[in-house]
């Protein structure tokens, strides 16, 4: 298993599949389907496990305190929150200001009239999708609501006792959920449609990131067993598995084709296309087969995948309405694209340099607080 390890294999998956969620969001044909946020969702929830058990064995008692439980749970979700929230926060001011005073040209009144009604939204306190400000051109927002709703949930049970959680109740959510998503919209994919009690969308992360949690525990039994992580080593053994785990991500991908050999497989196998994802994932992080090494490039690579998801719709978006048009022609649709993704990495570093400068600021005001 990684343990303390940064995985150069998932850092590289992120980027392919933060990729075919942009060239699904830029209507290129080439993935006419997503299925990357399975990806991201099953991975959150594997490391969300990993992190919540490291905390219960560093804490005596075995983390049944329950007022530890609540601290280390806001500890948590204040750093997930820290971890994307200045990117969002700069495509919001982007997104609001930029579209309501160049391109519409809006009233100084008006745009702080569409500010106070982005709140929500902004402070994604609710699972905003439908919403009157930024859900709609910063498509990030309903998975980052989503995730750390579910979080939420998830992460205090896993603090209470993470055994039980990853072995019993974290594979009932995930069987109960998938099949009453299934049941009812005959996909895993629907995000916006309302149950009566929540979104859709709530209910498919919970249910991946639950996922991840009880591959978590099947990634420590496996590397837990020394017989076979010995087998699992033999150069022919690991070229099966390489096979195996190339194999897991190839269909889903695949799966994100409109026809595959004839069939529709968007329409009938995003479940076989999840569960080969969770296994690809679990075969990454336990480090079976060949795998990619943990390198500066792969590092970067996975540094970039979070601006990258956050930016680049906003970014489509903002260019449309400041040329007029409903939709890029395709042959123009891929330059926009590739400016996007470059526009994304540069935002990336502006916002990374204007929160140190902030938190610069703050330190220094703090030494002179304690002067």
């Amino acid at each position: 298993m990684m343990g303390n390890k940064r995985s150069g294999e998932l850092d590289l998956l992120r980027m392919v599949f933060i990729l075919e969620i942009v060239l699904y969001h830029f209507n290129t044909g080439t993935f006419p389907f997503g299925i990357g946020v399975e990806f991201f969702f099953v991975l959150a929830g594997l490391l969300m496990a990993r992190h919540a058990e490291k905390w219960v064995k560093s804490t005596e008692g075995g983390g049944m305190d329950l007022g530890l439980v609540a601290d280390e749970t806001w500890s948590f979700m204040r750093r997930k929150f820290r971890s994307f929230y200045k990117y969002y926060l700069v495509a919001f001011v982007i997104r609001v200001f930029v579209r309501s005073l160049l391109v519409n040209r809006l009233s100084a009144a008006t745009v702080v009239m569409r500010l106070l009604k982005s709140i929500p939204t902004l402070t994604l306190t609710f699972f905003g999708i439908n919403g009157v400000s930024t859900a709609n051109y910063i498509n990030s927002t309903w998975f980052l609501s989503a995730m750390l709703i579910a979080m939420f949930i998830l992460y205090p049970i896993l603090l209470r006792n993470h055994r039980f959680a990853v072995k019993i109740v974290f594979p009932i959510l995930t069987l109960f959920i998938l099949g009453y998503e299934y049941t009812t919209n005959q996909t895993i994919g629907e995000n916006n449609a309302w149950t009566g009690l929540t979104y859709f969308g709530i209910l498919r992360a919970v249910s991946e990131l639950a996922f991840g949690g009880t591959l978590y525990y099947i990634s420590s039994e496996i590397t837990g067993n020394a017989a076979f992580m010995k087998r699992a080593r033999h150069p022919l053994n690991r070229t099966l598995l390489t096979f195996c785990k190339v194999t897991c991500y190839v269909v889903p991908l695949l799966y994100a084709q409109k026809y595959v050999l004839g069939h529709s497989f968007a329409k009938n196998f995003d479940l076989h296309a999840l569960l080969l994802l969770g296994i690809g994932i679990l075969m990454s992080y336990t480090g079976l087969g060949f795998t990619v090494p943990d390198c500066k490039l792969t590092r970067y690579l996975g540094k970039i995948t979070l601006p990258i998801f956050i930016y680049h719709t906003m970014l489509k978006v903002t260019w449309r309405e400041w040329m007029g048009v409903e939709e890029f022609s395709p042959k123009y649709n891929w330059f926009v694209l590739d400016v996007c993704l470059i526009v994304s990495v540069i935002l990336m570093y502006v916002t990374d340099w204007i929160a140190l400068g902030i938190q610069k600021l703050r330190a220094k005001r703090q030494e002179q607080i304690s002067a």
